[in-house]
C-alpha cells in the first residue's frame, strides 16, 4: 500500500509543483472523528485530498486518506452549503 507521502510525490510528477493548500470542508462525527477535505493547488490542476482523523483518547492522529478525482461530485455535494459561496466571495 502507498503512502500518503508516495502518492503526493507521484501526483507531482505529473502535475508538477503543489503550490499551497486550502481546507475547503470539515465533518465532525461525533468528539472522536473528524473528515477534512483538502484542495491541493498543482501548478497544472487542483486535486481533492480527504484525510479522516481519529482521537482514541488524547491525541489525533491520521486514520486514512484518499484522493477525489472527481471535481463535478465535490462540487455537487458542497453546492448545497454556504461554503461554496464563501469561497467564490474569498477568490475575487
Amino acid at each position: 500500500m502507498q503512502t500518503l507521502a508516495d502518492q503526493i510525490s507521484g501526483a507531482m510528477s505529473r502535475m508538477g509543483n503543489c503550490v499551497g493548500r486550502d481546507e475547503i470542508s470539515r465533518i465532525v462525527i461525533g468528539s472522536r472523528l473528524v473528515r477534512v477535505r483538502y484542495l491541493l493547488r498543482f501548478e497544472s490542476q487542483p486535486l481533492f485530498l480527504d484525510i479522516t482523523y481519529y482521537r482514541a483518547d488524547t491525541q489525533w492522529r491520521s486514520y486514512g486518506f484518499n484522493f477525489v478525482s472527481d471535481e463535478n461530485r465535490i462540487i455537487s455535494e458542497m453546492a448545497g452549503t454556504n461554503q461554496v459561496h464563501q469561497n467564490v466571495a474569498d477568490a475575487r
